[in-house]
């Protein structure tokens, strides 16, 4: 049996953080500038935490998902909330790419995660027999950081605290995970996809049950 395989791409990253730099500082008590590279590389680097954590893009980034061919019916897009699909594009037997009219399909930007279907009495075209012969361009993430959920914003917070606090990877003190913390925080928002297995007729390609774990499958 073929494995649709695929392959996904960040090809333009989030321009701004979800916490600013002078609300990082305050939530902190840190009183001087000269740390402020560091407080920002750890904004950074708590936010990229809790993306993975979640399965989600926080703030708009552009990615490319590629597979080797259509699927039956349904495309699911990884990384919500997904914001817009710039295109679709495919090449045809001739070793053509084409640029799929955006009145042969239907975009559900509601869902988690959203999804793409082929538009009423369409189907999707057939493609070349070749690796990565179908590409979606799509943005992904809130439309800025008002609109993040307030939960994972202090969880970002809090983990980006304790790294700035705590830069080593042990400490000769004990200490304890806080009840209610970084993980709890994450979890109410948390994307978790249980509607099949990946490249069945209702879901994008792969052979991933469920989003977890590491990045957006496990």
């Amino acid at each position: 049996m073929n494995v649709n395989q695929w392959s996904l791409v960040r090809t333009v990253p989030p321009t701004s953080e979800p916490v600013s730099v002078a609300d990082m500082k305050q939530h902190s008590r840190i009183y001087i500038a000269d740390d402020d590279g560091i407080v920002s590389a750890y904004i950074s680097a708590a936010r990229a935490f809790a993306e993975v954590y979640q399965n989600k893009q926080l703030l708009p980034a552009t990615y490319r998902l590629k597979f080797d061919w259509f699927p039956s019916w349904t495309i699911k897009i990884p990384f919500p909330p997904l914001a817009s699909v710039t295109a679709i594009k495919y090449l045809d037997t001739g070793g053509n790419l084409q640029t799929l009219a955006t009145t042969e399909y239907l975009v559900d930007a509601d869902s988690v995660p959203g999804r793409i279907t082929p538009a009423y009495a369409k189907i999707w075209p057939v493609s070349r027999i070749q690796i990565s012969a179908v590409e979606v361009d799509f943005v992904a993430g809130y439309p800025d950081a008002g609109s993040i959920p307030q939960t994972t914003v202090q969880a970002i917070k809090m983990l980006a605290a304790h790294w700035y606090e705590q830069r080593e990877e042990t400490a000769e003190r004990r200490m304890a995970s806080i009840p209610y913390g970084v993980a709890d925080l994450l979890a109410v928002d948390r994307v978790l996809d249980f509607s099949g297995v990946l490249g069945s007729s209702n879901n994008m390609p792969g052979a991933v049950t469920a989003w977890g774990g590491v990045g957006w499958i496990q």
